[in-house]
């Protein structure tokens, strides 16, 4: 009996405890924080990080741009900052490999959007004399989304990994009406994270890492955006994608390279994957093979592949002083005993050459998979394998200059009478997924009668005779991937 009484007690006990904790208040997480940069004349440290509040000293309402990012740092959730039009300075300089945004470059820990007042007026500066840092570095696992500002002047810090503007490891990144712009060693490294930009302007990178870079299997994906005037020393002038995921839409790529690029003025993919879209390749320049694109694979474990839907690949160069070297246009690579897969589809590959403009026409090297209704000008040192109705070989396109003709970059127009006005597939124009194109680069009007008396895609990136979408086609995005 007296058991049975010692039980009912400790049971009676530890009901009443479980009670009382579920009587407990349950702790709500901070509200997120909207910080206010007020300062742009210093680069100074926040007072107090975590308390809620973006000051450099206490009770002195001054809040600078490194003092914001160090407070969202360490203010759980995702704040927000709000830059007005100035130009912010790094003046702190690097020394050593601290993660706090104490010196340096601007480290991003914890999640943050980070807003300008204007792509032209709001200036992030990564002052390389003074700081010899990078502007921007996302940790793994962090999301974060800029919009209407400029990085520029950046440097690789010391320390592993490349570029000036932003390197991002593992974390997740979006641009929307941004520049990048004469940061050495590239403007934007994205290692095994995603990064997805909008109406970007990537131009005048500069130095090894240069390019836009892709790696470690990271996803990109760049839409109507501009790759123009990058020097890298070494492959890949405008775009580097290696052992991961690169999907262009709406964008020119122009320019790159240069007598320090050797494979890739364009783009270079090495082991991965690179998909383009409505999207032009022009003026880009090496010193030995793949003008415009350069594709190799050197292992099995990682495939390479190249899918061009709709494309223009017109007037780059390559160079064939120091070796047996060729595709001023796309040079697909088999040196390493493996076949890269390019698949072309209603594209342009025109007008491309050797050692310099007016030189020896080269606009492609290698095995291509055709799709049909492609347009290739000069198809010596080429391969054509797949389905080849519709192709068009030994004719000139009738390309304009690259110019402004609309939309967010230059493209080539197509001059009256050019061979490639309605005459895509005649079933439609598709994406890689086998959607519809309903506009071209431009985002103007797709599959408009050209003159043959029946609406038609045209082949390439612009569409003649077409009037702008509406509503804007560019005005829909995806989905930004969070955590």
């Amino acid at each position: 009996m007296k058991l049975k009484i010692i039980v009912f007690i400790c049971f009676t006990f530890f009901l009443a405890g479980l009670l009382s904790v579920a009587a407990w208040p349950v702790q709500a997480e901070p509200a997120a924080l909207t910080l206010n940069v007020n300062n742009s004349l210093v680069d100074a440290v926040d007072a107090n990080p975590g308390d809620g509040v973006c000051e450099t000293a206490v009770n002195n309402n001054v809040c600078t741009l490194r003092a914001a990012v160090m407070e969202a740092n360490a203010w759980p959730g995702a704040d927000t900052i709000l830059i007005p039009a100035g130009t912010y300075y790094l003046g702190l300089v690097a020394t050593s490999f601290e993660n706090n945004a104490l010196n340096g470059d601007l480290d991003l820990t914890d999640d943050v959007t980070i807003i300008g007042a204007d792509e032209a007026a709001t200036i992030i500066d990564g002052n390389r004399s003074a700081s010899k840092a990078r502007v921007f570095e996302i940790f793994e696992g962090v999301t974060v989304a800029m919009s209407h500002l400029t990085i520029r002047n950046g440097m690789n810090e010391p320390g592993p990994g490349i570029a000036g503007g932003i390197q991002n490891v593992k974390g997740s990144v979006s641009l929307t009406h941004v520049t990048l712009t004469d940061n050495s060693r590239g403007g934007l490294y994205n290692n095994g994270g995603t990064a997805v930009l909008d109406f970007v302007t990537y131009t005048n990178n500069f130095d090894n890492g240069a390019s836009l870079y892709n790696s470690g299997g990271g996803t990109m994906i760049v839409r109507n955006s501009v790759i123009a005037g990058n020097q890298q020393n070494g492959g890949g002038g405008g775009v580097w994608t290696e052992i991961g995921n690169l999907t262009m839409i709406n964008t020119t790529v122009s320019g790159n390279g240069g007598p320090d690029t050797s494979h890739g003025g364009g783009i270079f993919v090495a082991n991965g994957t690179a998909t383009l879209i409505n999207s032009t390749i022009s003026a880009n320049q090496t010193t030995a093979s793949g003008g415009g694109v350069y594709v190799f694979q050197s292992t099995a474990n990682y495939p390479a592949t190249l899918n061009l839907y709709n494309v223009t690949i017109a007037n780059n160069t390559a160079n064939t002083s120091g070796g047996n070297y060729t595709g001023g246009g796309i040079y697909v690579d088999t040196i390493y005993g493996f076949t890269p897969t390019v698949n072309v589809h209603n594209s342009i590959i025109a007008d491309n050459w050797l050692e310099s403009i007016g030189g020896d026409d080269s606009d492609c090297y290698g095995p291509i998979n055709s799709g049909g209704y492609n347009l290739i000008r000069t198809t010596t040192g080429c391969v054509i394998n797949g389905v080849t109705t519709g192709n068009q070989y030994g004719v000139d396109p009738l390309l304009g200059h690259l110019a402004n003709g609309g939309g967010f970059g230059k493209t080539h127009t197509l001059k009256d009478g050019s061979p490639a006005i309605d005459a895509g597939n005649p079933l439609g124009c598709t994406d890689n997924l086998g959607a519809l194109l309903l506009t071209d680069q431009r985002s103007y009007v797709r599959h408009v009668d050209g003159g043959s008396g029946a609406p038609r895609c045209d082949i390439g990136a612009y569409e003649y005779n077409a009037i702008p979408y509406d509503p804007p086609d560019y005005q829909v995005y995806l989905p930004y991937i969070q955590k």
